[in-house]
């Protein structure tokens, strides 16, 4: 897959770790617009499409938590890849809330875009009409 015109909207209150996550993902060929809070986040998601975000957990303003239920069922198409410093039972939650990744910080650079990378093609195979078909008991 490549990644050249995926759009990914980064959702992070810590300025440095947003930042370095954002200048990653545009080094790899990414479009990246980056929000400091899921309140924005949502903000964006409501003007633009986005093929994947990548959410904190613990924000301000509604949470990675809040901004992946919301997502989901906003936008069930978009994989949500949550970012963590929390204990394995947030990565359950996660999971179950339907998160495509949760990923624990500090990260590895290489295997956070190895799960980006594998995002994108099971988004596209979530909108293909079989795929709602099924998943409309048809």
């Amino acid at each position: 897959m490549s990644s050249y015109g995926k759009r990914i909207l980064v959702a992070d209150d810590d300025d440095a770790a947003r930042d370095m996550l954002s200048a990653l993902l545009v080094q790899a060929g990414y479009n990246v617009h980056a929000t400091r809070n899921g309140r924005e986040a949502v903000a964006e998601m409501r003007r633009k499409h986005f093929d994947l975000v990548i959410t904190d957990c613990d924000m301000p303003h509604l949470d990675g938590r809040q901004l992946l239920s919301y997502s989901r069922t906003a936008w069930p198409d978009t994989p949500v890849i949550m970012l963590s410093g929390g204990l394995a039972e947030s990565a359950e939650e996660v999971n179950r809330l339907g998160a495509y990744a949760w990923v624990e910080k500090p990260y590895d650079t290489w295997f956070l875009l190895e799960i980006i990378r594998d995002a994108a093609p099971a988004a596209a195979k979530m909108r293909s009409p079989m795929m709602t078909a099924q998943a409309k008991g048809a």
